[in-house]
């Protein structure tokens, strides 16, 4: 979704590997301007556990939460752990859209 949306896209399997690759980026002077944390992952790392890394690294760090919880129910816990926004599983096109347009286009993620 994201590249169709025409963002240039990087994935990594953990969190460990998430803070790796954030501190490449930054290092080599093209940093990334958003992350998106899923916050299960399996056998690694996972997203509360991840912006807590990024943030002792970058303190302005632009998260999203990838949660399959409901919208609501935690969405606020999230924001006030640091995240920027959050993005509900399944992902719908026009919510990554939309989240995506919003923090890019918004003095939070700049």
């Amino acid at each position: 979704m994201l590249g169709k949306l025409g963002y240039e896209v990087e994935s990594v399997s953990a969190g460990e590997a998430a803070v790796d690759r954030y501190r490449q980026a930054r290092d080599s002077g093209n940093p990334f301007r958003v992350v998106i944390l899923d916050l299960t992952v399996r056998d690694g790392m996972g997203g509360e556990e991840t912006l807590v890394a990024l943030k002792a690294l970058d303190a302005s760090v632009c998260a999203v939460c990838a949660s399959g919880s409901s919208r609501d129910a935690l969405a606020e816990v999230y924001l006030q752990q640091g995240f920027k926004a959050v993005l509900p599983k399944p992902f719908r096109f026009q919510d990554v859209a939309d989240c995506m347009q919003g923090l890019l286009g918004s003095t939070n993620c700049t």
